[in-house]
């Protein structure tokens, strides 16, 4: 009975310490996301601006194209959701 009980504790410690690593490790892979896709937008917006300049001669400020990466960024999220 003893040695069960030690195994039992130590193995809560061992799930304790395990959930902790996972909770931290998926903390920075939602930081990460979250850099990469700020990254992803801002070349969206370039990108964007690249196109709209050579396809139709407006130039765009830099404000208007990454304000409609963002909200496409957005839209094509929320429809990744559904």
């Amino acid at each position: 009975m003893e040695a069960t009980k030690k195994a039992e504790a130590a193995d809560a410690k061992i799930a304790q310490k395990l959930a902790e690593k996972v909770g931290a490790a998926e903390a920075k892979l939602a930081e990460a996301k979250t850099s990469a896709m700020a990254n992803l937008n801002d070349v969206a917006a370039e990108a964007a601006m690249a196109a709209v300049a050579t396809l139709a001669g407006i130039k765009t400020s830099n404000a208007q194209a990454t304000k409609t990466a963002s909200t496409i960024a957005t839209k094509l999220a929320k429809q990744e959701t559904n």
